[in-house]
């Protein structure tokens, strides 16, 4: 989606629906700013293990696939 299509959808908003935009916004943002702080410097010192948990959240914030053995 372009930035001119979602200029032009924004102006169509009436005046106080921009509070609402502006907040959605910062959460989007604060999600994606979010994602890129994690601290991935463990992966550096398991030596190719992780637990369900940690599994789980590399899934879930990055998108990462695992190979799982028994």
């Amino acid at each position: 989606m372009s930035y001119e299509l979602l200029e032009k959808q924004i102006r169509a908003l009436p005046e106080e629906a921009l509070e609402e935009v502006s907040l959605y916004l910062d959460k989007v943002s604060s999600i994606y700013r979010a994602k890129k702080d994690i601290d991935f410097s463990f992966v550096d010192n398991i030596f190719g293990t992780l637990s369900d948990s940690e599994a789980d959240e590399l899934r879930a914030c990055c998108g990462f696939k695992f190979k799982e053995t028994a």
